[in-house]
């Protein structure tokens, strides 16, 4: 069975509002690089190691697009899980 790698791309925007001090939004589009489409429905994942542990979660639309808001300076690890990766037999680290 042929394996079928996946690929995250992410834009990082930061639009905080007039005299108010906010998150970035970090958007983007996930891609099945195989199929060479958009891959709907992706649940990404946004979290830190540190504490207070920082979580943030979308499901990617019909097109691939997705938007996580109000996200804090930090560093954060970006993940998605797919039912099409266990279909794959692909686990998720």
């Amino acid at each position: 069975m042929p394996l079928r790698f996946l690929l995250l791309i992410v834009f990082l925007f930061g639009r905080p509002a007039a005299g108010q001090v906010t998150g970035a939004t970090i958007s983007g589009v996930v891609h099945d690089s195989i199929a060479r489409q958009p891959l709907g429905g992706a649940t990404i994942q946004l979290v830190t190691d540190s504490l207070p542990r920082f979580i943030r979660a979308a499901v990617s639309d019909s097109l691939g697009r997705f938007a996580l808001g109000d996200v804090p300076p930090g560093r954060y690890k970006l993940g998605f899980l797919h039912p099409l990766l266990d279909s794959l037999g692909v686990d998720a680290p």
